[in-house]
């Protein structure tokens, strides 16, 4: 009684997109946490002047920025990763690479258009960053073996 082969394929399917899935949230939390750091303090609402929030009160502002802009951005690039990794032909990782890293930055529109420029360098900064060198490619494996073949053909 050996393995379904099956069943070790959609194994090694879900942990390859898991595994990107992991990482591209990672590298996402990152870049927001740089921008957390990296970016001009927010405004005290609480101040009828000028006045700033402290620094570790506007990193976290920041941070529950990103928590939304991981539902704006992230869910289409994750659905973009996952779309282009399931249309792919071509067996060029480079080209794959550079045309995702093209496509990743088309979910950034919101940020085009954010006081803080800084924002949007960042993140596509990170979008490129995870398209150019963590993005696992092919994102799926060869599906197709000798063994499938043997076991379609006689059962």
């Amino acid at each position: 009684m050996g393995s379904n082969p099956h069943w070790d394929r959609l194994r090694i399917v879900l942990r390859r997109l898991s595994g990107c899935a992991l990482s591209y949230v990672l590298v996402f939390a990152a870049a927001w946490v740089v921008i957390g750091i990296a970016a001009p303090r927010e405004l005290d609402p609480a101040s009828n002047s000028f006045g700033r929030l402290p620094f570790w009160e506007s990193v976290l502002s920041y941070l529950e920025l990103g928590v939304g802009m991981l539902i704006i951005i992230g869910i289409p690039s994750l659905l973009l990763i996952l779309l282009a990794g399931l249309v792919r032909r071509e067996k060029d990782p480079h080209g794959f690479r550079v045309m995702m890293a093209f496509l990743l930055l088309l979910p950034t529109w919101p940020l085009w258009f954010a006081d803080i420029p800084i924002m949007f360098w960042l993140q596509a900064g990170a979008q490129v960053v995870f398209a150019a060198c963590l993005m696992p490619v092919p994102l799926l494996p060869d599906l197709i073996s000798n063994d499938a073949g043997e076991t379609s053909a006689g059962g």
